[in-house]
């Protein structure tokens, strides 16, 4: 899955359990309007109780790839959807600031 993204770009991320063991990741960069899905499947059952979002410094054959020049990651209307389809809102915890360490 190729997606492609620039400093500025806003990116709209969903994540979805479609079975205890199969979900979906849909991302669209809502500045482009150009937007790539894909199924995953796992061997172990998910817990279907959080959720977590990491942001993390990517790697080549060649060993960790120059990281980002992250001025500011937000995270803006997130929610999740429970199974009886009502949305359940929250705020992220540690919104105050992120500190990214290489």
């Amino acid at each position: 899955m190729v997606f492609q993204n620039k400093a500025g770009d806003l990116i709209q991320i969903t994540v979805m359990a479609l079975g205890p063991n199969e979900g979906l990741v849909f991302l669209k960069n809502e500045s482009t309007k150009v937007s790539v899905n894909q199924t995953v499947a796992s061997n172990y059952t998910l817990a279907l109780q959080s959720v977590e979002w990491i942001v993390e410094d990517s790697t080549s054959w060649n060993g960790l790839l120059p990281l980002a020049n992250w001025t500011t990651v937000k995270f803006l209307d997130t929610y999740s959807v429970l199974s009886n389809g009502t949305d359940q809102r929250f705020v992220p915890a540690g919104t105050g600031g992120i500190n990214v360490i290489k």
